[in-house]
């Protein structure tokens, strides 16, 4: 969900932030933290040693800049948070609370992600879990860290909807957010971007074929179709069989 991206972004910006003002006066202890959290991301969260991915960390003249992250990417961080933690806050206390704040939001999540309808005591069960994270991380990082999407889950805003709506990861438009990124991919790829094709010079056609066969399978429609058609042949077949030609024979006539 877009809530569940930017509220990780908005946790993984704070632990950023922190890390950097306990090294604001240390510019070698500043890089050492830098390079570990580059090699953490891209050697274990986004990719591997052999195949590394290329995040870098968004500082400029010991100034943290905006942390983005698609989300899948943000569901790694935070579900290895704690090695985020160990790099960034030296200070043992500070350090725990961290971890279990995340944990505790982790717990609030988790229980987003079901997918049959809430009752209402599973509803009351999300917001106490909410309610508990929220005065975790206010008693963490401040207001400062009480975001637009944050203050959602505190507000008690998820909470009206889930019992408006029973259930809003079905209602979760990320799915289709995330066809952006194959979208471009199929554009680059594979088609003549508005070049030679069968299809003429439109830029627009080839990728509006190929989403409406993805959307076609995906969503059950292009199997309904098929099947209910080879039913309709097979009962044409039967048909002429039991006609002896009969049919045919008229066809031709």
């Amino acid at each position: 969900m877009h809530l569940e991206n930017r509220c990780g972004e908005s946790i993984v910006h704070m632990v950023l932030l922190r890390g950097l003002h306990y090294r604001e006066e240390d510019a070698a202890a500043t890089n050492e933290m830098t390079v570990q959290v580059q090699r953490l991301f891209n050697e274990y969260l986004f990719g591997d040693v052999d195949c590394p991915s290329n995040w870098i960390f968004p500082i400029e003249d010991g100034i943290l800049g905006e942390v983005k992250f698609a989300n899948w990417r943000v569901r790694h961080i935070i579900n290895e948070f704690n090695r985020l933690v160990d790099i960034c806050i030296p200070q043992h206390d500070e350090k725990q609370q961290w971890k279990e704040t995340v944990q505790r939001y982790r717990d609030v999540f988790s229980a987003l992600h079901v997918r049959h309808t809430y009752s209402p005591e599973e509803i009351d069960e999300f917001q106490n879990k909410a309610d508990s994270f929220f005065a975790a991380w206010l008693s963490l990082v401040g207001y400062d860290g009480i975001t637009n999407y944050i203050h959602m889950i505190g507000a008690g805003h998820i909470r009206y909807y889930l019992r408006r709506w029973g259930n809003l990861f079905r209602l979760q438009n990320q799915g289709w957010e995330s066809y952006n990124q194959m979208i471009e991919s199929f554009w680059h790829r594979r088609t003549q971007k508005g070049g030679n094709s069968p299809l003429g010079k439109s830029k627009i056609r080839p990728i509006a074929r190929w989403i409406a066969r993805l959307i076609m399978w995906r969503t059950g429609e292009g199997e309904r179709f098929f099947t209910s058609n080879n039913k309709l042949d097979n009962a044409d077949t039967d048909s002429e069989d039991d006609d002896n030609g009969f049919d045919g024979y008229a066809m031709e006539l």
